[in-house]
This record gives structure tokens, C-alpha cells and sequence, in this order.
């Protein structure tokens, strides 16, 4: 099969400001609608350029948790001809700074160019569309907080039906009913072949999206960590195999603790002091405080231990958990200067004056 088909993809926020937008606020990961008093919210998206005259466009996949109306127009010039019947280059009037968003709206989305559009059209097949330039709208009526949409837009066409017999191509038109027929089995085939190609990267920590890594995190009994973020998580789990085979020693605990809480730990083994034989104690700095820390360690722990987690205050506090060379030090000693000349030193601290 061939493999030359190639998309324009709009995924990232960036790709959305550079369009044109009415009625929308981008944020990182989501766009809502400024207003909701307003009926419905337009994008249009910037000229995207092919660089082949007379290009023929295969298909369009789009996802959007919402309703949604979306519209596609292609041609090799980028003038328009607008609703109030002038002709002019549609990026030109898009970008413009004379003009309100209310004013570019009126005279682009309601311009006969567009056609008619596909309602909730998720994975369509762009029949009729040709031109080097493509220009994508969508409009949608919901006002809450959405994921930012997955669009696609896949060329130059091409039909499976290319490679049957002669006998079986028929009707050259690219919207002839067995071709329709058949690129509902070929949209099946090139995205479940899609997918078969991508799916190294989902077993890859640092590649993968958000659900892999919940799969691969259950798979290693690691959910406990979701807790300390994805960026953690995803680096636990790159080093999760080198762990498993010191899994449950002190080493390990340590490293995990490490990777987790950006800092080295004090592991206390009872046994060396005398105590009982099956229990531990883990210190670490107070500020690296974690307050599900505990829940991690229960998880980590030998069967039948006991483990203990003490945070080191960064002072000495007699009766209490102060380690020289861990939370305190011995320092040499600096005299007492009372003002630039008078040094006071420790000999003449409680000792009488001579007669």
C-alpha cells in the first residue's frame, strides 16, 4: 500500500492563536468561550499551503468533546469572494486590524465559499475539495471548558480502489458510490495501521500519553506515585526495570525516594542498633516534606516490616533524631566580635578577673 499520504495537523494552542477567533479563550491544554451570552464561537483556521496547484484532499479526522459544525474550502488563489460581495484574500480580512472580530465574522462565515458544512463529522471524506490553500471553520454552541480539538486534514487523494482489476474502478469521479463504499474500509484499515506503527512509542515512558502510562504504571504496581506528578512518573518508569530486580532492598528504597523527592535519604536499619529485627526507620529533610510519602513507603516495604518515616528538622534538638554529617555538623570556632574592636573569646566567658 502506499505510504506518501501526508496531513496538516492543528493539535497545540499555538496553532489555534494563529488562527482566527471569535467568541474563544485558548488556554494550555483547552479553549472555552469568552462570552456565553453570545449563540456560538468561530475558528478559522491560518491558510494552510500544500505548494501543489490543483491538489485533491482525501479526509478530514476530527476530535472535539462538544457539537460541532465543520466547514472546509480549498483554492489555488487566496482570494475570496466575501458576503457583502467583495473579493479580497481572506487572510488579509482574517488579520486585519480596521476590522472587529463581530465585523470578520459577519463578512467570512456566512460567505458562500464555504458551502455546506458536516455536523459532529468526526471522519470525513473531502470529495469535492481541490485547490493548494485550504482554510478549515469550526462552530460550536457549548460555553464550558473543552479539550483543545485533534484536526487532521490528509492528502493528495487516493482510493484502495486503485489496486483492484480495472473492471472494478468504474466511474472516474472521485465521489462515484464504490469508491465512497470503499474508503469506509480503507479510513478502518489506514488508521488501524496508524496505530500499529505508533505503538512502540506508547511503551516508551518518555513518549507516551497519559493512558499508556496509567496501563504501565499498574503493570509495575506503581500507582501510589501518580500522586508526585507525571514528569516524576514518567522517569520512574523509564528506571522501573533496573528497580524490579532490587526491588524491596534498602538501595532501592532509596534510589525511588530519590528520584521522587529530588533528595538523598537516611535509611535506619533497627537491627544494627540493637532493636527489633524487622523494622526501619527512613529520614528525610523536612523540606522535602511530601504528605503522601507514607503511603508510598507502605507500598515499598518488605512483607512483614515495620517502617517508620521521621523528617529531619535542619537544626539540633537534643532527645530527638539529630545525626552528625545528616542534619548537623561539627564547626570550628569563631570568637564573638562585639564591635570592630573588641573580640570576645570563649577563655573570658565565666572566668574571674585577677586581684
Amino acid at each position: 500500500m502506499r505510504d506518501d499520504n501526508q496531513f496538516f495537523s492543528l493539535n497545540h494552542a499555538t496553532h489555534f492563536e494563529r488562527g482566527f477567533c471569535y467568541n474563544i479563550t485558548i488556554h494550555e491544554n483547552s479553549w472555552s468561550m469568552t462570552d456565553t451570552s453570545l449563540p456560538q464561537s468561530v475558528f478559522i483556521s491560518r491558510v494552510l499551503d500544500t505548494k501543489e496547484v490543483g491538489c485533491v484532499w482525501f479526509r478530514a479526522l476530527l476530535q472535539l468533546d462538544t457539537p460541532f459544525t465543520l466547514h472546509c474550502y480549498a483554492s489555488d488563489s487566496k482570494q475570496v469572494t466575501l458576503a457583502d460581495g467583495r473579493v479580497s484574500a481572506l487572510d488579509e480580512i482574517l488579520t486585519s486590524d480596521k476590522l472587529t472580530a463581530t465585523e470578520k465574522r459577519d463578512l467570512v462565515c456566512s460567505a458562500p465559499f464555504w458551502g455546506s458544512g458536516w455536523v459532529q463529522g468526526n471522519d470525513v471524506l473531502l470529495t469535492h475539495l481541490t485547490g493548494r490553500y485550504v482554510w478549515c471553520m469550526l462552530t460550536f454552541t457549548s460555553g464550558g471548558l473543552r479539550h483543545l480539538p485533534h484536526l487532521r486534514l490528509y492528502y493528495p487523494a487516493f482510493s484502495f480502489v486503485s489496486y483492484l482489476p480495472e473492471s472494478y474502478q468504474g466511474d472516474p469521479a472521485p465521489d462515484a458510490f464504490f469508491k465512497r463504499f470503499v474508503a469506509i474500509f480503507q479510513s478502518l484499515y489506514l488508521d488501524l495501521d496508524e496505530q500499529i506503527a505508533a505503538f512502540p512509542a506508547q511503551l516508551d515512558p518518555m513518549t507516551a500519553d497519559v493512558s499508556a502510562l496509567h496501563h504501565m504504571s499498574s503493570w509495575f504496581g506503581l500507582t501510589a506515585c501518580w500522586e508526585f506528578g507525571e514528569e516524576k512518573m514518567r522517569l520512574l518508569l523509564s528506571k522501573a526495570l533496573d528497580l524490579f530486580h532490587i526491588w524491596g532492598t534498602k538501595t532501592c528504597i532509596q534510589q525511588m525516594i530519590q528520584l521522587l523527592c529530588d533528595c538523598t535519604p537516611y535509611l535506619q536499619e533497627h537491627f544494627k542498633q540493637g532493636q527489633q529485627a524487622f523494622g526501619f526507620t527512613v529520614l528525610i529533610p523536612e523540606r522535602h516534606y511530601h504528605p503522601h510519602l507514607t503511603l508510598l513507603l507502605s507500598s515499598l516495604r518488605p512483607a512483614h516490616t515495620t517502617c517508620r518515616l521521621v523528617y529531619l528538622q535542619e537544626r539540633i534538638t537534643l532527645n530527638n533524631h539529630s545525626y552528625i554529617g545528616v542534619n548537623s555538623r561539627l564547626s570550628d570556632w569563631t570568637p564573638l566580635t562585639l564591635d570592630s574592636h573588641t573580640t570576645l573569646g570563649i577563655h573570658s566567658l565565666g572566668k574571674e578577673a585577677d586581684a
